[in-house]
């Protein structure tokens, strides 16, 4: 006998929690159950053949639109496995529903991957890339320098023709680097010089001997221009010094690194100073005062640090690189925002820079887990764990990223002795909207309005 129980009102409510199964597809639900939300952690990509290029994460963008448009025509547009009431129609965008469409710092990401093969192949024979020394810039005013036999050569995308600029006996070695305006080019002379090159007059401007005397100090290393072109060098024995905008000495540390310094960097508005060397350690210095700040700990890393580089417009945030991983630090408030390791396995990090207009993080990674020679990829994250696009196209690795004085070209320079230069934001309409200025919305509280141009009052 069967009792079937009445509600006080009267009305039957056997069925209150008992799914719908009105056209129920019990394969989908299967489906539901057992689908992986992940994306793979294996590469199905083989080795590209010679001058082949490969655009990863555009693959799985295709894939999963593929995916989504077939889903869509066949079933419900619902991830419900039981369904206890009518379907809601949500006409959101499906990256806006990801709980995880944030970031770590603050970014203007591509909504779908963009990379293409390089606009431009340029043949650098007898490239060094050595992993320690920065052979090649990239001026404001289109200029692309690069070492060659001990002289610097000079290359423009419109002129397309390399000339030899300088003439320094076969002198220049291991670093150059343009000054914020594009006109000088400061280079690493042999026996510990620094020479500055005027490159509107054509003629070397100053001689400079690195102020470092000890027997340690074999060259000097690593150069940076601030905002108002005051030079900072490094040198193979650790000293760290300042130039004024005449190049007369302004101030030095002798031990600002036990070692070899490897990176100086500048951050946007110019208030901090941050330096890494062969001695594994990151260390912030406050500018214009010169003074050190304090020292940066990763105790995970164990190794040199091979990259560094601030966000393009929050002064505060630092992201640096390490072999194994990358992490994002406030130095405002002296704190580790991220830690994450690299999503390649068996990866280095080569090299990470910020994009000037979308504050996207590209970062240079090399993984020997797809065959003996190895593979690179060039990868877009919006936040340390999200790839937004990622492309394979060198044959070795690449420890040179570099931007156009506008922000929208890419140089890559590489083991395999090519330099290219890829259109970061595809078309041309792609890079109008991220050069576009963005309206700064003014509020009535006078902190909030000066918030928006990076101001405080003192």
């Amino acid at each position: 006998m069967v009792y079937i129980l009445q509600s006080p009102s009267g009305g039957n409510s056997s069925d209150r929690f008992i799914p719908r199964r009105a056209n129920v597809d019990f394969d989908f639900s299967y489906y539901l159950i057992n689908k992986s939300r992940e994306r793979p952690t294996t590469n199905p990509f083989k080795r590209p053949e010679p001058s082949s290029f490969v655009n990863t994460a555009k693959y799985f963008y295709n894939l999963n639109q593929y995916r989504s448009a077939l889903r869509k025509s066949m079933v419900p547009d619902t991830d419900r496995v039981l369904t206890f009431s009518s379907p809601k129609r949500d006409k959101t965008e499906e990256w806006r529903k990801d709980p995880d469409n944030t970031s770590s710092w603050p970014v203007r990401p591509r909504t779908r991957p963009l990379l293409d093969t390089p606009s431009i192949i340029l043949d650098m024979p007898d490239l060094d890339t050595n992993m320690w020394h920065h052979v090649v810039d990239w001026g404001k005013k289109g200029y692309i320098g690069t070492i060659y036999e001990g002289e610097v050569h000079l290359w423009h995308p419109e002129e397309k023709l390399t000339r030899h600029i300088t003439e320094t006996g076969e002198r220049v070695c291991s670093c150059i680097k343009w000054n914020r305006d594009g006109t000088h080019l400061a280079m690493a002379l042999t026996f510990s010089a620094i020479c500055i090159w005027d490159c509107i007059k054509n003629k070397m401007a100053d001689v400079i001997a690195c102020r470092c005397r000890s027997a340690k100090c074999r060259q000097v290393t690593a150069f940076e221009w601030t905002i108002n072109n005051c030079l900072l060098t490094g040198c193979s024995a650790g000293r760290l010094t300042s130039y004024s905008r005449d190049f007369v000495c302004i101030k030095s540390f002798y031990m600002a690194h036990a070692s070899h310094i490897v990176n100086i960097k500048a951050s946007c508005h110019g208030n901090y100073i941050v330096t890494s060397g062969q001695d594994h350690s990151v260390r912030i210095w406050k500018w214009p005062e010169f003074i050190e700040y304090f020292e940066i700990e990763i105790s995970i890393l164990r190794s040199p640090i091979k990259s560094v580089d601030w966000h393009p417009w929050r002064d505060t945030l630092l992201a640096i690189g390490g072999p194994r991983y990358t992490t994002l630090w406030n130095v405002g408030t002296q704190k580790q925002v991220k830690i994450k390791p690299h999503p390649h396995s068996r990866s280095l990090l080569d090299a990470l820079s910020f994009n000037p207009l979308s504050g996207e993080l590209v970062v240079s990674y090399y993984s020997h887990c797809y065959g003996s020679r190895g593979v690179h990829f060039l990868t877009v994250l919006k936040d340390l764990d999200v790839i937004v696009d990622e492309a394979q196209y060198h044959f070795g690795r690449v420890p040179y990223l570099l931007w156009d004085a506008q922000g929208t070209k890419l140089a890559t320079a590489s083991a395999d002795e090519n330099l290219c230069i890829w259109d970061f934001f595809g078309s041309a309409d792609v890079e109008r909207k991220y050069l576009r200025p963005s309206t700064k919305q003014f509020s009535s509280n006078t902190m909030k309005s000066l918030n928006l141009f990076n101001c405080c009052i003192r």
